[in-house]
């Protein structure tokens, strides 16, 4: 501070300059008073004004968070009743709910994949891609890639008719497959029997259906298996609980017929061939293209599953030991070359393109050159429904064996933890998963499928022939052709005189075994311990003689080294079927094996 007379500065608070004595003006100080009084006032005033934007603030927020509050509440309270609709299978009411869900709450994904599965599950394709399209633009970005990636898949996705509504009430309806006598992987084994019918099972019983939905007899039958191919009838066997008879049906009359009654069908043994080439073993192939000469056996163009084992297969009678020596890991064999290494745990035989295979106890599917196709990370979709229980014969029924279908006409049904769906043979997704509880392979463009606890059937406009199909339909029309030249045949030889001795008057039935017998068994080496039988109930008249199931008994030793090495025996393997032709004495097998009786 300084003095307004002579300019010196002095101390604050004193009434005269002690430099010129003048009297000091003290209106500066109260000025500057004045002036810290205004300033704490204007913070009083913005204090004051924080304070109330705050306040104003906190309700704003107040309000906006009890809003969400309701908006949430509105959202679950709409979700929940989706899901309880969906539950009774009140599609039209769980739609609703879920559209309301989305409109309250567009960014939540879960209504938009309630509401794609309802699309799907009622064959409303284009709904469920424009839902899912809906999704992409509105969930947060964290989540889009799920909804990207479910259209991706189902850009192939087929709309289907109903040839038969989801009504029939059954615990299961399957395709059973062909030789189910003998203990080895029955991927490797003929496909699927298929025809116009499946077997039926509801409450330990068991029937044929139509794909009509029409049921033939009731649901009354325990067994069923198939035991050969009927060309005037379905290729399956059912057992009748209170008589144990055997029946099959023939589709000539729409009734079932007792299987004892053999002149009235035609029956054939679907066995396979065994060959041998470079070191590579297959158990049996299903292809047509195979030649036989005796028993040499010719490996045929398609794709094979194939193992390894030490020893060359001589002779169809050490198949049962050959068939233990195999070695457990699968590859396939095609074109004279391995397309893969072995590698598999199991692999099926070639079908419509592709061979199932099975790694690391997941199922997958690869083409001819060992190409995946169809990831290997599907459960198993089918079971050995076998009529004998191979570790214990004594059970009439099995335990039931897990194995994956076979492709047919294109398509393959899947199964990944409990849900369904099916693909392509190119891999692509068809029907999405979920949408059906359980598909059945598809024949003639038509597959059974479990929708809301019932079967029905659907048609597939893409589903496409494959050649086995065309190739056994036409062996069916050459075999009724033959048997029909044959009958004529018979009929013209019965009218004419003959002076030919008949020597089936020569021999008994039992007499005629009892030499088949001991022509078989001469052959078997010293030490194996086991013999050959021909039991009666297995004789059949002929119109030139007798046919007769030969089967191998392989002996308690024998038995039990099976048994060790993990193996299942049953008591009696069949082997071939041998015909006795009594008015020449020759004596052949399927293979084309022949020698005189007598």
């Amino acid at each position: 501070m300084r003095c307004e007379k002579c300019g010196k500065e002095i101390k604050e608070n004193i009434k005269f300059c002690p430099y010129c004595g003048s009297m000091i003006d003290v209106i500066e100080t109260d000025r500057g008073t004045n002036e810290k009084t205004k300033t704490g006032k204007k913070r009083k005033i913005i204090f004051i004004v924080i304070i109330g934007v705050l306040i104003v603030a906190m309700g704003c927020a107040l309000v906006i968070s009890l809003k969400e509050q309701k908006t949430k509440k509105q959202y679950m309270v709409y979700l929940d009743n989706g899901n309880k609709y969906l539950e009774k299978m009140d599609y039209e009411k769980a739609e609703e709910s879920f559209l309301k869900a989305i409109k309250v709450n567009p960014k939540q994904k879960e209504p938009y994949i309630k509401l794609s599965d309802i699309y799907l599950a009622n064959n409303e394709v284009e709904k469920a891609r424009a839902i899912v399209e809906k999704a992409e633009k509105n969930v947060p970005e964290s989540e889009k890639q799920q909804f990207t990636d479910l259209k991706k898949d189902w850009e192939n996705l087929e709309n289907y008719e109903w040839v038969v509504k989801p009504e029939i009430e059954a615990d299961d309806i399957y395709y059973l497959r062909d030789n189910q006598e003998i203990a080895y992987s029955q991927n490797e084994i003929k496909r699927q029997k298929f025809s116009d019918y499946a077997i039926i099972e509801k409450d330990q019983k068991r029937g044929l259906i139509k794909n009509d939905g029409t049921i033939v007899d009731g649901i009354k039958y325990t067994m069923a298996f198939v035991l050969a191919d009927v060309d005037k009838g379905t290729p399956y066997i059912l057992t009748d609980p209170d008589t144990d008879e055997k029946f099959y049906l023939d589709e000539e009359t729409g009734k079932m017929k007792n299987v004892d009654d053999w002149k009235s069908i035609d029956l054939e043994w679907n066995g396979g061939t065994f060959y041998y080439a470079e070191g590579i073993h297959n158990i049996l192939d299903v292809c047509e293209e195979v030649v036989s000469d005796g028993e040499k056996m010719e490996v045929p163009s398609c794709a094979l599953p194939v193992r390894q084992a030490e020893n060359k297969l001589v002779s169809r009678y050490d198949f049962t030991s050959w068939l233990h020596e195999l070695k457990e890991e699968y590859a396939i064999y095609y074109n004279n070359n391995l397309s893969t290494d072995f590698i598999y745990e199991e692999c099926g035989s070639e079908s419509s393109g592709l061979l199932a295979v099975k790694k690391d106890g997941k199922w997958g599917y690869a083409n001819e050159k060992g190409e995946i196709v169809i990831p290997t990370e599907y459960d198993s979709s089918w079971n050995n429904y076998s009529p004998y229980n191979l570790e214990e014969p004594e059970v009439l029924e099995s335990p039931q064996y897990p194995y994956c279908y076979a492709a047919s006409e294109g398509y393959v049904p899947l199964v990944k933890d409990g849900k369904w769906e099916m693909r392509n043979t190119s891999g692509k997704l068809v029907i999405a998963s979920g949408v059906f509880e359980k598909i059945c392979p598809v024949y003639d463009g038509k597959c059974w499928v479990k929708k809301d606890g019932k079967w029905g059937v659907i048609q597939l406009k893409n589903a496409k022939g494959d050649s086995w199909a065309e190739k056994t339909a036409e062996k069916i029309e050459q075999k009724k052709a033959k048997l029909s030249q044959k009958e004529e045949t018979i009929e013209e030889a019965a009218t004419e005189e003959t002076a030919q001795e008949d020597n089936s008057t020569q021999l008994t039935k039992e007499e005629i075994t009892q030499l088949v017998v001991e022509h078989y068994n001469a052959l078997l080496p010293e030490e194996d311990g086991g013999n050959y039988a021909i039991f009666d109930f297995e004789t059949y008249d002929t119109d030139s003689g007798y046919s007769m199931m030969l089967r191998y008994q392989i002996s308690e030793e024998a038995a039990n080294e099976i048994i060790a090495e993990g193996g299942s025996p049953s008591a009696n393997r069949y082997v071939d079927t041998v015909y006795v032709n009594v008015q020449n004495g020759e004596v052949t097998t399927d293979m084309g094996d022949a020698w005189n009786l007598y």
